[in-house]
């Protein structure tokens, strides 16, 4: 398939730029710089991510540029790295530029506003560099290298700050590289089980079962309804209950699964994943607890069915971000652990789909919309939103003010436009005054952030009678909370997640 190819060199922006591109209905890829060369024999043109770096750092980020013979566009670091090549000097002055600054337009307009995140400042430039549009303060914002179709911008068009600037991603791949839409959820779909039905149809795998895990989550629910289309009697899903979920989710997700059609067999093992953590504090051994207990639970259910890896496959619902985190940052739970463990032959189907993808493909294939619009969920559950060690009675608190806090926002129509919301018990208690007694009880927090994809958020902007029904409704009906606070804090520089 035809692609815009983005080589990574760093940037917290640069999954933006393929989300952005993929909106346009166009399939793109990202790849290191070392893996740019193979990756780029079927592109159509190249994009070259930003960076923390510096091209005047000794082992600065590189690419041959000569070897690429299609359209390439800089953003940031890329526009700086073409212009150095091109015989500019870059004026490191460690003085960062971050947020909005105002393009000046060649008919002397300030009329449009974009987004910064850079402290190099290009300067000098020879004339092969030609410049197309400035800054305010008649710093290069944008260029063109003379007689080529190689571009370099000082900002970043695909974050939403930057006033249409998905504009001129369109028009580099649409106009420069001349590439048409490619990229449709229902042939997107189609493809996925033309070529996982091709793999579990070879005459050596003919009698395979397939074996996955599935959460409730739209990741995982996808995956297993695309194999269900194709091979239904031959698909074993299974649901591990960690007695970590909210409250009555378990069962409400079964039901749901079952609607759709879905045989799957469900596990609880509620008792011994709370057993496993007691006393334990630490947010990264909860995680590695957690993770070990359902891959040990996954394994004993291969063992009750006799799956074995000459019988079975593994299927994962891996997504692109975890490939692209698991090769660039650390390993990811979806790309290692059960495979490591298992040794099955591997299947993930949608290992090259955003979030954004996997949502508008569970719409084509008529994935209950209950499960399309759910919020993303921790895979360890409430285990990292009571901070601190775990007990039942913390578990059965949170539950039920979660489950408070969340209905709230369904029946006031205030869920769907949060992109992420949960209620997070703190080991700390507080004084308060209830029915004319002294009280003694825990405090909780509220969390709801609006994000697109989870990289950067910023706190819900609540109206304060919502929050003052939600602390209220808390407050009087779950026992053991007498005080109830709101984080506003924005992602960077917290977490998403309190642990």
């Amino acid at each position: 398939m035809k692609k815009i190819l983005i080589i990574d060199f760093g940037s917290q922006y640069t999954q933006l730029i393929a989300k952005s591109i993929r909106n346009i209905n166009i399939y793109c890829q990202i790849v290191t710089a070392e893996k740019a060369i193979d990756a780029a024999k079927d592109a159509t043109g190249v994009i070259l991510s930003g960076s923390d770096a510096s091209v005047n750092d000794a082992n600065h980020p590189d690419i041959d540029l000569e070897t690429i013979k299609i359209p390439i566009l800089g953003i940031c670091y890329g526009a700086q790295l073409i212009a150095y090549k091109y015989g500019a000097r870059i004026d490191s002055t460690n003085k960062r530029e971050y947020g909005k600054k105002i393009l000046k337009t060649p008919d002397g307009y300030n009329i449009t506003s974009v987004w910064m995140s850079h402290s190099d400042t290009i300067c000098d430039f020879q004339p092969i560099i030609q410049p197309l549009m400035y800054f305010t303060d008649n710093i290069l914002a944008a260029f063109r290298i003379s007689g080529t179709d190689i571009y370099g911008i000082q900002f970043h068009p695909e974050v939403t700050n930057t006033i249409n600037g998905h504009k001129l991603l369109e028009h580099f791949i649409n106009t420069t590289c001349r590439m048409t839409p490619n990229w449709f959820p229902k042939e997107i779909g189609y493809s996925i089980m033309s070529t996982i039905d091709t793999i579990i149809n070879m005459p050596e795998n003919i009698n395979k079962k397939i074996i996955m895990e599935i959460s409730g989550g739209i990741n995982s629910t996808l995956t297993a309804i695309l194999i269900n289309n194709i091979a239904k009697e031959r698909l074993i899903p299974i649901f591990i209950n960690n007695g970590l979920m909210r409250k009555n989710e378990c069962d409400e997700v079964m039901r749901e699964y079952s609607a759709m059609g879905l045989d799957v067999v469900y596990a609880d093992r509620s008792e011994i994943f709370i057993e496993a953590l007691h006393n334990v504090s630490d947010p990264e051994q909860k995680r590695k607890i957690i993770e070990k207990m359902f891959i040990d639970t996954f394994t004993e259910q291969c063992h009750i069915m006799n799956l074995r890896e000459d019988n079975c496959f593994l299927c994962q619902s891996t997504i692109y971000h975890d490939i692209i985190e698991s090769d660039e940052i650390n390993a990811h739970h979806n790309v290692g652990g059960l495979h490591e463990q298992l040794d099955f032959q591997l299947l993930e189907p949608i290992k090259y789909l955003f979030k954004d993808d996997v949502r508008k493909l569970a719409e084509v294939y008529n994935v209950r919309p209950q499960l399309i619009v759910r919020h993303p969920y921790p895979a360890p559950g409430l285990a990292i939103r009571i901070i601190g060690t775990i007990t039942p009675a913390k578990i059965a608190i949170l539950q039920e003010a979660d489950h408070i806090y969340i209905n709230y926002l369904r029946d006031n129509g205030l869920y769907e436009h949060i992109w992420q919301a949960g209620a997070i018990l703190l080991p700390i208690k507080s004084v308060g005054v209830m029915e004319d007694s002294r009280t003694y009880r825990y405090v909780l927090a509220l969390r709801a952030v609006t994000s697109v994809d989870g990289m950067t958020a910023g706190c819900y902007k609540f109206n304060m009678d919502d929050l003052t029904n939600i602390s209220n409704k808390i407050i009087n009906e779950v026992p053991g909370i007498n005080r109830v606070v709101y984080d506003i804090s924005s992602n960077p520089p917290a977490t998403l997640e309190w642990e």
